[in-house]
């Protein structure tokens, strides 16, 4: 399988020391710059604080470059926190095998919707608290979840948060974000020397459950 040869290919070691690795923590660095940014800005609509998981329910898929950020941060954790981990990613793999079949039953052109509207538990969530395992090295949709976002052309905004629906707010550009982080996968694949499309894009169940870790 594709995921199989990416991430068996790709050590720890390699992904470390590799300028992939600083340039993507960089990036990360800067998006969590202007979250704290408009937070300060609008501190009663941006409602993101300790104690919340919404977007640890949402539906999304990762860049090669984020998966693999991802999958050199799961080989710091215990083999007691691989173990459950596991176990979490399975129990996310069959609720998503409901919402394929979802996806069949409507038309075509509903497939995105439903995928932005299915809640499904990221298996990072920690059970019985409101922290990811992998908080430092996560995602850049989970790191502007509770701001205004667009993505061709549509706005979106966290439905817990206090922005006003009609008023207009500084908005993050997913688009430009998702063109840069393709560049940046097309980059470490070369890189790297792996022989997969720098544009296919993954579920983080599926990350974890490529090789049981």
């Amino acid at each position: 399988m594709i995921l199989c040869t990416f991430f068996c290919r790709c050590q720890d070691t390699m992904v470390r020391d590799s300028n992939f690795y600083q340039t993507i923590i960089g990036l990360l660095r800067q998006v969590d710059g202007s979250f704290v940014a408009l937070r300060d800005k609008f501190p009663n609509e941006v409602c993101c604080r300790p104690g919340c998981d919404d977007c640890c329910h949402a539906c999304f898929s990762v860049s090669c470059a984020e998966a693999l950020l991802l999958r050199h941060a799961l080989t710091g954790l215990s083999d007691s926190q691989k173990k459950q981990l596991v176990k979490r990613a399975e129990t996310a793999e069959n609720e998503f095998h409901v919402l394929e079949n979802k996806i069949r039953s409507q038309r075509p052109d509903a497939k995105k919707e439903i995928v932005g509207t299915f809640r499904l538990r990221c298996p990072l969530l920690v059970p019985g608290s409101c922290q990811c395992l992998l908080y430092d090295y996560r995602p850049i949709t989970c790191r502007v979840y509770g701001l205004p976002t667009s993505i061709g052309n549509q706005g979106h905004v966290c439905g817990l948060s206090g922005f006003a629906q009609g008023r207009t707010y500084p908005t993050i550009k997913l688009d430009n974000l998702n063109q840069y982080l393709d560049s940046l996968s097309e980059d470490v694949v070369r890189e790297l020397g792996l022989s997969i499309n720098p544009g296919h894009r993954y579920f983080i169940h599926q990350l974890v459950l490529q090789d049981k870790l």
